[in-house]
């Protein structure tokens, strides 16, 4: 993303940042290595989860459910979302990736899943 933020000449206020146009050849395949590398952590991250289950059954000879042991919250910590945002002041749709981080909504935010917000409400 780098060298295409330098073929399309933009200059953007920090190295660290990239950009390139949704529908272009370049931001599509980036698009899909990431769609493969997120299912990848997804099915790793059940994968622990289910080894850890079966080690605290086998060690506390106790199932997951006797334990309360119960998946509270996944989420993908590094993938690319559509959001909206003010660019220059003006409203506009657009693919932000944080890069190992993830967005952060406070309770009530519509972005924020009903469930969740009943599960938070009660610690």
């Amino acid at each position: 993303m780098g060298e295409r933020v330098r073929q399309l000449g933009l200059e953007l206020p920090d190295r660290q940042l990239a950009c390139d146009f949704i529908h272009g050849q370049t931001a599509q395949q980036y698009l899909a290595g990431m769609a493969c590398a997120a299912n990848y952590a997804w099915a790793n991250r059940q994968m622990l989860m289910h080894w850890t289950r079966e080690v605290f059954e086998r060690l506390l000879r106790m199932s997951p459910h006797d334990l309360g042991m119960s998946l509270v919250y996944d989420v993908c910590h590094n993938i690319a979302k559509r959001e909206s945002h003010l660019v220059a002041g003006v409203r506009k749709e657009v693919c932000v990736h944080r890069k190992g981080a993830t967005r952060a909504f406070p309770p009530g935010h519509p972005a924020v899943p009903k469930s969740t917000e009943m599960w938070a409400s009660q610690f």
